[in-house]
């Protein structure tokens, strides 16, 4: 019986090899913009929203762990943020592989009218890995993007749909 139950193990783990390509990096940077929040406390109105950082992810055969570091900015002020989340690639076609992913966020030291404040915020989307060779590749993102930031008022919330472009290599 042990011997069955170690060769259904083994049958199960065969199912999903590790991929060649363990580990890859990334430059990334948010390309399009469409948030929202009441900064002003006037209502809401278009939050500017740029960022760009470095990122890596763990790929195995059932789901990619990704963590990285931005540099986040809300209107004109700008912020290191750190995050940490999974990407699933569901199929793929020729040399592109398509994925949903979801990330926790978190930001340090945000100045805001009456102090700096830390404040966390999630995303979650889609996207598109498309290998240019063996090596170097391009991740196009599209995601709804969400910030809880704490304000003198209260709590404010930017939200929004952001898309990202990354340059990366895969060791």
């Amino acid at each position: 019986m042990k011997a069955l139950s170690l060769l259904a193990a083994a049958a199960l783990a065969s199912c999903q090899a590790l991929p060649a390509d363990f580990l890859s990096l990334e430059a990334r940077a948010i390309v399009v913009d469409d948030a929202e929040g009441d900064l002003a406390g006037i209502g809401e109105e278009d939050v500017e929203l740029t960022g760009y950082g470095v990122h890596a992810a763990i790929m195995t055969g059932i789901v990619d762990v990704v963590a990285g570091i931005d540099q986040r900015e809300f209107e004109t002020n700008d912020t290191p943020e750190l995050d940490i989340g999974l990407r699933k690639r569901l199929f793929g076609l020729w040399k592109l592989d398509t994925y949903i992913e979801a990330n926790w966020r978190y930001g340090v030291d945000l100045e805001t009218q009456t102090a700096s404040e830390d404040y966390f915020g999630y995303n979650v989307g889609f996207g598109a890995l498309l290998d240019i060779d063996g090596t170097y590749f391009l991740n196009f993102r599209a995601m709804y993007d969400s910030t809880s930031i704490d304000v003198a008022a209260g709590s404010v919330d930017v939200e929004g749909l952001i898309g990202t472009v990354g340059l990366g290599i895969k060791l």
